[in-house]
């Protein structure tokens, strides 16, 4: 009894640890990776809004040139 008393902290420790080290690698992980889509998804929005105001302006290119047309 004496003997185990003197031993010292042994490698039952850390395993505990491990998990909840892991756990916050995970946690980590996962902010890094919900940055990235909500950076992705903002750049899609702006890239939607620039197509739909280049297909605007397109549309009404396209009606001047038919309303002029109905005028000559």
């Amino acid at each position: 009894m004496t003997e185990s008393s003197r031993r010292g902290v042994g490698d039952g420790a850390r395993t505990l640890d491990t998990p909840w080290e892991l756990h916050d690698n995970l946690n980590q992980r996962l902010d890094e990776i919900s940055t990235d889509l909500f950076r992705l998804s903002m750049d899609m929005r702006r890239e939607f809004q620039a197509i739909r105001a280049e297909m605007d302006g397109t549309r009404l290119h396209r009606r001047a040139d038919r309303y002029e047309a109905v005028l000559t």
